[in-house]
């Protein structure tokens, strides 16, 4: 009797123990979850516009549909609405701290007409926006005029006497661009109109810079949208010089600011300003905080020039000690500290941006960041000359990964043999030459990834662990 009763309690005490640890397993540990700050996750709806570019087909509708981030799912659509331009749209099944890719969709008498570029966001969030084009054949007889207008930014210094021009062309022709505006007296912002488009046509335009001679000195990146649309936004970033004795050393400002209180670096005289917005989708950890990090085109030493900046979405920044004419590259970090140690937790795309300049805006994903990586690393043993090996580093490739940091050293950690970042190239492993591999002896290997291009080092992902490898 005895023993039956010791044992009935000994499965009681398993079965409690693997209850907590089920309990535990559900509560904390959620894929794509990793600032939820309670112990369910709850619902945090997603919202934004549908955007239309060219002549809206009479009786289409908008659909929108949505699946998990970094799914292969066919997307499910949530809502269809007749359709309009600036079309609101809203998401009320997302999770809070999820990540989602949303599309839109325009059809007409049972046909799809064409498809938006796909949005990955982050809930909770607000104001997103997916854009449709619409085009037309261009035999269509309805063929009419059509205006395209918007907004031309310049950033960077603005030479006296510099002008602007437009240029367009067919999207998909290999023709030259052709001025479409020209001649416009060059401001921070100016408001450009072109009435000769064609409707149901999808152009591509660009901006560009030129100074009282008529050298160029700035150019957007090219825009794509169809006809008619009131919409188009460029951003020029100017390459033309200051006079001389304009400074151009960034200020570093680390210092930790009061609760509640948005520092700026010092303002250096002759500087100028840099300022935005942050469209900030997801929520954040207690006490993190945003900081914006700046290195001077061409540099990689990149240094924090705002920090303490509200996680919050909509919130305005400034740096003002920007120097007048030079070009940046910025991001912003979602930064606070785990166990008392510093943590990135997630950061925005890396943009190009000559001072001075107003518009900017970071967009940061609080859902969306890459783990360490957990494939292999091996090494393909080539030529040995005295006992020392050349040969090639294999490291797996990882879904999403954009660039690679690869290190290979003597010790647990090290890079003294190489230390490597370089783009992601489309094979199975990704691969580097290594030299001076000593016959028999073992070395270690480690590797991080980012899902941007020419990541700071604050988008790589955490190093893998160690890998250990030798030759033969």
């Amino acid at each position: 009797m005895l023993k039956i009763v010791v044992a009935a309690i000994v499965i009681i005490i398993f079965g409690l123990i693997f209850f907590d640890v089920g309990f535990i397993t559900s509560r904390f540990i959620k894929p794509n979850t990793p600032f939820s700050n309670s112990a369910e996750q709850k619902q945090a709806p997603v919202s934004g516009v549908v955007k239309l570019n060219g002549p809206i087909p009479r009786e289409s509708s908008i659909s929108v549909g949505v699946r998990d981030h970094g799914s292969s799912d066919v997307y499910k659509i949530f809502v269809s609405l007749p359709a309009a331009d600036e079309t609101a749209w809203k998401y009320i099944g997302a999770l809070t701290g999820s990540s989602y890719e949303f599309q839109a969709y325009l059809d007409s008498s049972g046909q799809r007409l064409t498809t938006s570029e796909s949005l990955t966001v982050t809930a909770p969030a607000t104001d997103e926006i997916l854009t449709l084009d619409i085009e037309v054949p261009m035999e269509d007889p309805a063929l009419v005029p059509a205006t395209i207008s918007g907004t031309v930014y310049i950033n960077g210094y603005i030479p006296q006497g510099a002008t602007f021009d437009v240029l367009g062309r067919v999207y998909g022709s290999t023709g030259n661009f052709s001025e479409v505006v020209d001649n416009l007296p060059a401001l921070v912002k100016r408001t450009i109109t072109y009435s000769k488009a064609q409707s149901g046509t999808k152009y591509e335009i660009k901006g560009q810079l030129f100074d009282k001679n008529g050298t160029v000195v700035g150019s957007s990146k090219s825009v794509v949208l169809s006809a008619p649309s009131d919409n188009a936004e460029m951003t020029i970033n100017s390459t033309a010089q200051p006079p001389a004795g304009a400074v151009t050393l960034i200020q570093n400002n680390t210092v930790a600011p009061a609760a509640g209180q948005t520092t700026e670096s010092p303002l250096p005289a002759g500087n100028s300003a840099i300022s935005g917005t942050i469209n900030f989708n997801g929520s954040a950890p207690g006490g993190s905080s945003i900081v914006i990090l700046a290195a001077p085109q061409g540099q990689t030493n990149y240094q924090t020039v705002v920090n303490g900046i509200s996680p919050t979405n909509g919130t305005t920044w400034t740096w003002n000690g920007a120097a007048t004419g030079t070009t940046y590259n910025m991001v912003a970090v979602l930064k606070g500290q785990t166990n008392g140690q510093n943590i990135d937790y997630a950061d925005s795309q890396t943009y190009t941006v000559a001072a001075p300049a107003s518009n900017q805006l970071f967009t940061i994903n609080t859902g969306i960041s890459m783990g360490a990586p957990t494939g292999s690393v091996s090494i393909t043993c080539g030529t040995k000359n005295n006992n020392v090996w050349n040969g090639t580093l294999n490291f797996s490739s990882v879904t999403g990964a954009q660039y690679y940091s690869m290190q290979l050293g003597s010790a647990t950690g090290g890079n003294d043999i190489a230390n490597v970042n370089q783009a992601a190239q489309s094979t199975t492993n990704q691969t580097i030459n290594v030299s001076g591999i000593k016959d028999s002896v073992v070395y270690y290997a480690q590797y991080a990834v980012s899902s941007v291009t020419n990541p700071t080092p604050a988008q790589y992902s955490p190093y893998s662990g160690a890998y250990t490898i030798k030759c033969p």
